[in-house]
């Protein structure tokens, strides 16, 4: 008896027994060297039918035991068993009935559950608004909006409740806003940002603030240059004219629109002018008397010229 009649001799008498794997698994063999063999392709076909009967039986059985979680709703579980069962019956059509049935009863229990979930948090959400806890209602209806962003009214709240902590936090920081600590106030205007970016009384906030801290610079400047032209004054008064005028330079540099510097350094100047001629005058009226002295003692040692 050749490979193949001893084969599938060897395949009846395995079905018989019951032993379909073994039986398939000879099949599956002898099928690679005679690809063409009817009685093989037909035992094949049989052994698989068979095996498929059988699955089907134990699957069925197990849709059975599955029965209980249905009444429990846990429709995740039962989807995984189900799937895990379809892959012994290809094609068989209850499995997948099945299986679309608990996914539409999945789908229907998790919108009823984020019904209930929804309802809860937004209720929560209420609450701490009524009670200004702002940012409270913030954190609950972010997580909403994080779930579900299409939802309108949890968005709408979520921006209300954003502008109306700004708006607390400003008030609560007045005493800030109103001084000069612009470093501090910067760092405050940073973290009302971080609660919203895009809030237009934010805008405004820092529209105010930019022309305060502008002011204040603008005022701590002249409050210095007046100290600063006020001692200038001191010194003209006092007739320190080349000092004041040394100062006067180097003040107009910086501040050369002054009209009242530039006008003080110009009497400055004829000031120490007239002064330094006064200073000189005796001087050389002295120089000029010892040289006449000197001359009427030693004519010759001067020459006419």
């Amino acid at each position: 008896m050749d490979e193949k009649a001893q084969g599938i001799e060897q395949i009846k008498a395995l079905i018989l027994q019951d032993k379909l794997k073994e039986a398939y698994d000879i099949c599956y063999k002898l099928l690679l060297n005679f690809p063409e063999s009817y009685r093989l392709n037909k035992l094949q076909g049989k052994i698989e039918k068979l095996v498929f009967k059988e699955n089907l039986k134990k699957v069925k059985e197990d849709m059975k035991a599955i029965k209980p979680l249905w009444k429990e709703e846990k429709y995740d579980e039962i989807i995984k068993k189900l799937t895990e069962l379809q892959k012994f019956v290809p094609g068989y059509t209850g499995v997948t009935k099945e299986i679309e049935k608990a996914q539409k009863l999945q789908l229907k229990n998790k919108k009823h559950m984020q019904k209930n979930v929804l309802t809860q948090y937004m209720g929560q959400a209420e609450e701490h608004m009524k009670n200004k806890s702002y940012a409270a209602a913030i954190t609950t209806l972010k997580r909403i909006v994080m779930k579900l962003p299409d939802y309108e009214p949890a968005s709408q709240l979520l921006k209300e409740a954003k502008e109306l902590r700004i708006t607390q936090e400003i008030k609560d920081n007045e005493f800030l806003l109103k001084g000069k600590e612009f470093d501090k106030i910067a760092e405050f205007v940073k973290h009302l940002k971080s609660i919203n970016p895009e809030s237009k009384q934010i805008q405004s906030l820092i529209k105010k603030l930019s022309k305060k801290e502008e002011m204040a610079r603008k005022f701590e400047k002249m409050d210095f240059e007046y100290k600063s032209f006020e001692e200038i004054q001191i010194l003209y008064q006092k007739k320190k004219y080349e000092a004041a005028i040394k100062a006067l330079e180097e003040y107009v540099k910086v501040d050369k629109e002054n009209f009242k510097a530039l006008e003080l350094l110009d009497k400055a100047r004829k000031n120490f002018d007239k002064q330094l001629s006064k200073e000189l005058f005796p001087r050389m009226k002295e120089l000029q008397n010892k040289f006449k002295k000197q001359k009427k003692e030693m004519p010759k040692e001067f020459i006419r010229l």
